[in-house]
């Protein structure tokens, strides 16, 4: 992470947290170039410490935005943004593998040993 880190320092438009550690929101915040946008998906609850300087935020001209609701039609709009991209990102090595649910053994295995940022469980569709 540190030579992406450094490698894209000031470069990118907008972060979008979703894994409610906060830990991570230094490095977004080093990441985004000026005038850039930080959005808050994932870090809804009390012990969410963020150490954010005002200096950090006015230097940059940054805006901050928490979203917490999300309407059905949002689902709808991220599951056709996926379909469309599937083959334009690398989803499958940011996100890692996706597991059959008769798999889920093996999905909860491989999630403790935290090789990738997610693992995807597929339900079962009859």
């Amino acid at each position: 992470m540190n030579e992406i880190l450094i490698e894209e320092t000031n470069k990118i438009d907008v972060v979008v947290e979703v894994c409610g550690v906060s830990n991570v929101v230094n490095d977004g915040i080093k990441l985004l170039k000026p005038g850039g946008l930080y959005l808050f998906l994932g870090m809804v609850h009390p012990h969410s410490d963020l150490h954010i300087t005002g200096e950090q935020i006015i230097r940059k001209c940054l805006m901050i935005k928490g979203i917490h609701n999300y309407a059905p039609r949002h689902l709808d709009q991220a599951v056709d943004f996926l379909v469309k991209t599937i083959d334009k990102y690398p989803y499958e090595e940011v996100v890692g593998p996706t597991y059959d649910l008769s798999d889920l053994q093996n999905a909860i295995k491989i999630a403790t040993e935290k090789t990738f940022a997610r693992v995807l469980v597929k339900p079962n569709m009859k």
